[in-house]
Formats: C-alpha cells, sequence, structure tokens
C-alpha cells in the first residue's frame, strides 16, 4: 500500500489562484511531504523515499523561507528536516581553478554529493565507513565538485549531474551576489545551486553552539545555507517597527549553530533544521534517523509561473 502524503511543510507564500499536490495558490502556500524514517539508515531511507515518490528534495534555503511565515506550533518548525544542503571539510591537495592548496570548508545548497544518493550513505552505515559520524569524501567526488563544479541532484526521475550554477571561492563573494535580484529569484524558484569555498582556518574561528540571536546574523554558518542575510533576518527577527527597530522572534535571546571544527579532512555532513528548539545543525551523523522532504514538480512548475507573474505584476504597478 501507498505512503499517503501529506504536504504540510511550508516553503513559501505568495498570491495566486491555482491549485495541485502540495500547491495552494488560493491561499498563497507551496508545501513539501516529509518522510520520517528510524534507524541507523534512517537518513539513506528518508532520502530514498522522497525520490521514490516522485518528488524533488527541498534545499535547505526553502525551509528557511518556510519557517519566516509561521509560529513554532507549524510543522516546519516542530520536525526536524534533513536538507539539501552539505558541508564538507576537504583537503585540497592539487590545482583547481580559484581554490588554493590546504584544508577548506565547502558549503554545497541545492545539490549534493551524497544526499541525493541514498545509496551513498546507506553503503557508508552498512560497511562503517563514516567517520566520526560524517561520509567520506572520495578524490573522484572533489574533482567534480571542484574541478568539473558540477554536484548531483534528482529531478523527480532519476539521479543527475548539473553544473553548479553558483560557484564562490569566497564567503565575501557569496556575500556581495546572493542579494542581487538574479540570484534571490533562483531563490525563490528552487532553482539556486550554490557552492561557497572558506579557508577550513577562517570557518574554524566561528563559534560553535549558542549565541545572541542578533551575533549570528552575521554568522557565515547560518547565511550561506539560508541563501541570503535577509532570508536568515526573516527567520530569527520580527519586522521592523515605525523606528526601523527589530526584536528576535518568540523572544529568543540565543541561537545555536553547530559545526564539527572542521578537523576530518575528506568529510561531509547534512544541514539539519532543528525541531522544538532553535538549533540549526551541521555536527550530526548520517547514521540516524531521518527526515528528508520532497516538493511535487508539478507545484513547483506552476509555482514557478506563478511567481513569474506576481513579480510582472508588480513590476507594473511600480
Amino acid at each position: 500500500m501507498a505512503e499517503e502524503l501529506q504536504f504540510n511543510i511550508l516553503l513559501d507564500k505568495i498570491k495566486g489562484g491555482i491549485e495541485g499536490r502540495g500547491l495552494r495558490l488560493g491561499g498563497g502556500d507551496l508545501k513539501a511531504a516529509r518522510f520520517y524514517r528510524e534507524g541507523r539508515k534512517g537518513v539513506a531511507d528518508s532520502v530514498q523515499a522522497v525520490q521514490e515518490a516522485g518528488l524533488l528534495q527541498v534545499p535547505f534555503y526553502a525551509y528557511v523561507q518556510g519557517r519566516s511565515f509561521v509560529g513554532l506550533d507549524d510543522p516546519v518548525w516542530t520536525d526536524f528536516h534533513d536538507s539539501l544542503a552539505e558541508r564538507l571539510t576537504l583537503n585540497v591537495d592539487k590545482d583547481y581553478k580559484g581554490i588554493p592548496k590546504g584544508d577548506c570548508v565547502v558549503d554545497v545548497v541545492g545539490g549534493g554529493l551524497f544526499m541525493p544518493r541514498h545509496k551513498v550513505i546507506r553503503s557508508a552505515v552498512n560497511d562503517e565507513k563514516l567517520v566520526n559520524g560524517a561520509i567520506k569524501i572520495g578524490s573522484d567526488d572533489k574533482d567534480l565538485l571542484l574541478g568539473e563544479r558540477q554536484v548531483y541532484r534528482w529531478n523527480g526521475q532519476k539521479l543527475e549531474q548539473v553544473p553548479v550554477g553558483y560557484f564562490f571561492t569566497s564567503f565575501a563573494e557569496f556575500d556581495d551576489v546572493s542579494g542581487t535580484p538574479e540570484f534571490q529569484k533562483a531563490l525563490n524558484d528552487l532553482s539556486a545551486v550554490y557552492v561557497v569555498v572558506r579557508p577550513a582556518s577562517e570557518a574554524q574561528q566561528i563559534p560553535s553552539g549558542y549565541r545572541l540571536v542578533v551575533e549570528q546574523l552575521e554568522n557565515p554558518d547560518l547565511i550561506i545555507p539560508s541563501g541570503n542575510r535577509a532570508r536568515l533576518n526573516r527567520m530569527l527577527m520580527e519586522s521592523p517597527d515605525k523606528k526601523g527597530k527589530q526584536v528576535p522572534r518568540f523572544k529568543w535571546t540565543n541561537f545555536s549553530s553547530l559545526h564539527d571544527d572542521y578537523t576530518s579532512q575528506d568529510t561531509g555532513r547534512v544541514g539539519v533544521l532543528g525541531y522544538g528548539c532553535n538549533i540549526i545543525n551541521f555536527d550530526g551523523n548520517l547514521y540516524v534517523n531521518g527526515g528528508s522532504s520532497g516538493v511535487a514538480p508539478e507545484a513547483l512548475e506552476a509555482w514557478r509561473g506563478a511567481h513569474a507573474r506576481e513579480n510582472a505584476s508588480l513590476e507594473k504597478k511600480v
């Protein structure tokens, strides 16, 4: 018996008037269905369930957008979410364009080396090949990512290799581009596939754990997977008052961002949005319960069309 899909994970809102699986544009909602799987192979099993349902895996930045609209009692907050985002610690020992040799931290968002490949995750778990809970990144995958600048992505029917749309060799470069209309359109369309490379020594200076919310607004570990500063701000902060002052949402004082200190070379972890608490985790293990979500391809196609029409209408009014 096929699993009954519940599209209740909010990813975005606009005005519109069409409907589909996980799409209610009459009320302006784009939603995903979540697949919870228990056990040591839970992460892999959850990804497999999304793909077998013919759905598209959800990037980290889409969950962030959804969380910005609703309160803590909504499923996008109450559940944890394995995202289509990876953070890798890589040792660069050969020449790649624009990337110095040495240890670096690489964020891959909207595609990946292992999160779209549940067989690779499951094999690593079964064969006990994980390194402190992280997956080992081989030389072929490093060449694919850093040399060919491609990643894997599930297109709803099959696994494919896709070009990295935006390849940034520094956080500053990402920060400059991520606020542009072109990049924001790619985020809104859930089509943004991007990579940000940072020196490991730079990333290691960022504390792991709870910090003041206002401090976390400046944290590259959160800004990068969220898509840009504005998306992170909307998730964590109330809208400005008449004087332009902002305060944290939900009366939060602190917010947690976790990483693994980036000391295990050539390994990767998935970005997980925590549940029932204020935690973003890039320090989790891959042999635990899984919670990936998927969006219906036809819903996303309709969403993109409606989004384009809404933007065109707004431009005419301006």
